[in-house]
């Protein structure tokens, strides 16, 4: 009986060894040694750790990164896989990295992870280390580096940004100005550079050209002006943004939405989706200054006529006035008949110059505007007449023939004055000559 409780202590301490040298807590662990990296592939190319391995990464790209490896005689739990490049400028703002989420690995399997990395277009070009890293939760972790040789497109541009003004939202009919900043992310200068707008929806466009962008040179277009129809729908638009470079053979893209608020002037109604809205019959404001004036017969009373075309498309008016043949003058200018185009506003000016026997009084008449043979309104207007233009100009003929006269006895008189001021000098010179004469013949000697 003894013996066979020392035969069953000998069992459950083989067994307990055993089960303690195949379980291993993973706290004694150090994955360095535990896992085996079969291979590491970036894009189809076989990574080394101990030499430089020429891939052509270019910045801008993404790339894939396949890992095969192996936890060799052991069961691991909870692992994860991390790639990462270190020495990016700009990593704490956004890394060059990518991880797997959590996996258990069984032992003596092979399990193959892909990731993905994406190279910033402002990365430099130069060496740099692809970090891996296998690390559980308690374990010590496992890291291999391989180099890795980023290098920069020969070619290649990219739109930076792009400025609306106004900046958040437009209304219908306005000008929208655009600011394109474009970066010349290649090893190769660009000269002329085509930068174009366009919102397809509306059917507007702009563009305009850069003359040259030099290597790792950020520039800004010149300002990009596109006019939106009157009557666009309001909503949010795609403006399309592109830029050409390397004589035309690439492009660039970029598209960015902008909101357009309906314009208050046009009257709109439910639409399709093609970016204008069906418009109710088009709209003309009609604006008059006062309609009532005083002046004296003979004067002239101007009376402004604002004509203003809320439609799209042109529009022809006429101007006419009844009730002034028999006791004025009429007179429209720059004519009676007016095109404004659509959006568009024009004055006529409408003088009426009672005649100088107008007899003293209101004297009304009505000016008519018409679109075709429609009349749009009728404008009741008066002149009230003071009768006192008549004997002013009396006396300001008879002031000025007083004037006149005057003038013209001034005008002998200076004449006369005039006349005698050359006698008088012609006589004092021939007075002179003499006195020298006699003087002359004083001074003589004779032989």
């Amino acid at each position: 009986m003894k013996t066979w409780k020392k035969v069953s202590a000998l069992v459950v301490l083989l067994v307990s060894m055993l089960l303690a040298s195949v379980f291993v807590s993973a706290a004694s662990l150090n994955l360095q040694s535990v896992m085996d990296l079969e291979s590491v592939k970036v894009d189809g190319t076989t990574l080394s750790s101990t030499m430089l391995t020429k891939v052509d990464l270019e910045r801008g790209n993404t790339f894939d990164v396949r890992i095969q490896m192996n936890s060799g005689d052991y069961d691991l739990k909870d692992v994860e896989l991390s790639v990462f490049i270190s020495g990016y400028e700009y990593n704490d703002v956004k890394s060059i990295s990518d991880s797997t989420s959590t996996f258990d690995m069984d032992m003596n399997t092979t399990y193959v992870k892909r990731l993905s990395l994406t190279l910033p277009d402002n990365v430099e070009e130069d060496e740099y280390k692809l970090r891996l890293m296998v690390t559980d939760r308690d374990s010590g972790y496992f890291m291999q580096d391989f180099l890795l040789k980023i290098d920069v497109p020969r070619k290649d541009m990219k739109i930076n940004d792009v400025v609306f003004n106004p900046e958040y939202d437009i209304k219908a009919g306005r000008s929208l100005l655009t600011l394109v900043r474009v970066e010349n992310t290649g090893q190769k200068d660009q000269e002329g550079v085509k930068v174009s707008v366009s919102i397809p929806e509306l059917k507007v466009s702009a563009s305009d050209y850069i003359d040259e962008v030099e290597s790792d040179e950020e520039v800004t277009s010149e300002a990009l002006y596109m006019k939106l129809p009157t009557c666009a729908k309001a909503g949010t638009y795609n403006v399309d943004v592109v830029v050409t470079y390397d004589s035309s053979y690439r492009t660039v893209k970029k598209t960015v939405p902008l909101t357009v608020v309906a314009d208050d002037a046009c009257d709109l109604t439910s639409g399709s989706n093609t970016g204008s809205n069906t418009a109710a019959p088009e709209k003309t404001i009609i604006t008059v200054g006062p309609t009532s004036q005083k002046v004296a017969a003979g004067n002239g009373a101007v009376f402004p006529v604002t004509l203003t075309n809320a439609g799209k498309t042109a529009k022809t008016y006429t101007l006419s006035v009844e009730g002034v043949s028999s006791w004025a003058n009429l007179k429209v200018t720059p004519s009676n008949v007016v095109l404004v185009n659509g959006g568009e506003s024009k004055t006529a000016y409408v003088t009426v110059t009672p005649d100088a026997t107008t007899s003293a009084g209101d004297m009304a008449f009505v000016i008519t505007v018409k679109s075709g043979e429609d009349v749009l309104q009728q404008i009741a207007a008066s002149v009230s007449v003071s009768g006192a233009a008549a004997p002013a100009k009396a006396a300001e003929s008879q002031g000025w023939d007083k004037v006149k006269k005057g003038l013209e006895i001034g005008l002998v008189v200076l004449v006369v004055l005039l006349v005698i001021l050359g006698l008088i000098i012609a006589f004092n010179k021939m007075k002179n000559d003499e006195d020298e004469e006699e003087s002359g013949d004083a001074g003589q000697t004779y032989y």
